[in-house]
């Protein structure tokens, strides 16, 4: 059976020289040794004192590089093949750039807030269709009507060429709809741009606070 093992590779440039330390080192330990086998130790002066911070030194130093030579990254580096700690995927519904473009209503600076979540979405050209996996939080700011007490309702199309989310507020909504027609954006409410959204590849929709402070997540489809 050939079986390769640790032998078969050449050292490092790190292991050479930690090899070339060492051997340094055993061949003073062998001077001073040899001195003191001829001469006798009792009549032979001892080596100052630094030479033995120089041989403690040198080994402190050989023992560093063999871990690391051997130990790898340490536990949290990002060291390892130039990777980052952070994912290289696509940015996540807290960082994503969402450009408020229709609806006279601007909430680029909403902070997505993990306390109200929807899922399950249905968008086509016509409707958008979601589930509350939970409800606004009491603390969000809401638009007090004869319909209740409602939050902003978004919609998004993709621009491939500027790379983000284009849209704006079309409606109001609370916790008892879980759909919207899509009716007011080709009535150009607040300026949409109704081909661009019907045409579109990818849609997206989320709900935000009345004063734009907050949002959900933003769900895709």
């Amino acid at each position: 059976m050939n079986q390769k093992n640790s032998k078969d590779r050449p050292l490092s440039s790190v292991e050479s020289a930690a090899c070339r330390l060492l051997c340094a080192m055993l061949v003073l330990f062998l001077l001073d040794l040899g001195l003191c086998s001829s001469a006798g130790c009792a009549s032979v002066e001892l080596p100052p004192q630094e030479t033995y911070d120089f041989v403690t030194n040198a080994l402190q130093r050989g023992a560093s590089i063999w871990r690391e030579t051997h130990a790898g990254p340490a536990e949290g580096s990002d060291s390892g093949n130039g990777a980052s700690s952070e994912s290289a995927g696509p940015a996540s519904s807290s960082s994503v750039c969402l450009d408020f473009r229709f609806g006279g209503f601007n909430g680029a600076k909403a902070k997505e807030d993990p306390r109200c979540r929807l899922s399950s979405p249905k968008i086509t050209a016509d409707s958008i269709r979601y589930k509350w996996e939970t409800k606004v939080p009491s603390d969000w700011a809401r638009n007090k009507t004869e319909s209740g007490n409602l939050v902003i309702a978004a919609a998004f199309f993709w621009d491939e060429d500027a790379k983000k989310w284009v849209g704006g507020k079309f409606e109001w909504t609370d916790e008892s709809r879980s759909s919207r027609s899509c009716q007011n954006i080709y009535e150009g409410y607040g300026g949409w741009e109704a081909a661009a959204w019907e045409y579109a590849k990818k849609r997206a929709f989320c709900v935000l606070s009345a004063d734009g402070k907050y949002r959900s997540n933003l769900l895709e489809d």
